[in-house]
């Protein structure tokens, strides 16, 4: 599933490495009556798309909803979600 959604920068991670995998993470804020803060992950050589923004900047992330199922060693059934950025379009220039 892809959409876009809109936001503030709030931060941006380091480089970020687990095993042979890297991302960096977006942190966004959305400019709702009840913002919602999200954390967006930008995986392998799409964090280089991060590169050049700064916090306080308006954009708009093209993302991917990812799901996971998960079954522990106990049997117990879990579910994760992630937002993957895939696209980035800086909507205004940086905020003092």
């Amino acid at each position: 599933m892809s959409l876009e959604i809109k936001g503030r920068i709030t931060s941006i991670s380091n480089l970020i490495t687990v095993g042979t995998f890297t991302k960096k993470e977006l942190i966004i804020e959305t400019p709702e009556t009840y913002p919602q803060t999200l954390c967006i992950e930008f995986g392998k050589e799409k964090a280089d798309l991060l590169n050049g923004l700064r916090t306080g900047q308006d954009v708009t992330v093209s993302i991917n909803i990812r799901g996971k199922k998960w079954v522990s060693p106990q049997n117990e059934t879990k579910y994760f979600t992630s937002l993957s950025g895939w696209r980035i379009a800086s909507e205004t220039a940086q905020q003092p």
